[in-house]
């Protein structure tokens, strides 16, 4: 009988809450699928429980929009789950990977 003892994979395609919880681009895309006049939008996740939040804006972005932006992540993450920064952005300072991609992923 073989024993798995890990399972090896992409894991800067998810970001983790405070409790341990994963959440996975299908939640993260859920979020952004549902919020608007966002034109790009990056998680970014250093330290467990704790996410920056960068945001291209389109031109017509208001307070309403990030407010609804907050509430869709409350309903699928939980603010008290995740310490989150919100940044507006321009496109030129998005982060790529080192092949010049855009991942809206980014764990560290």
């Amino acid at each position: 009988m073989i024993e798995l003892t890990r399972i090896q994979g992409r894991s800067g395609n998810c970001i983790k809450g405070k409790d341990g919880s994963i959440y996975n681009n299908a939640a993260l895309t859920f979020i952004l699928t549902y919020s608007h006049n966002i034109r790009y939008a990056q998680f970014i996740q250093k330290k467990n429980g704790k996410v920056l939040l960068n945001i291209v804006p389109e031109a017509v972005f208001s307070s309403q929009n990030l407010d609804e932006l907050k509430q869709m992540i409350d309903l699928k993450i939980g603010l008290s789950n995740l310490e989150l920064e919100i940044n507006l952005i321009k496109e030129q300072d998005l982060i790529y990977t080192t092949r010049n991609k855009y991942s809206y992923i980014i764990s560290e």
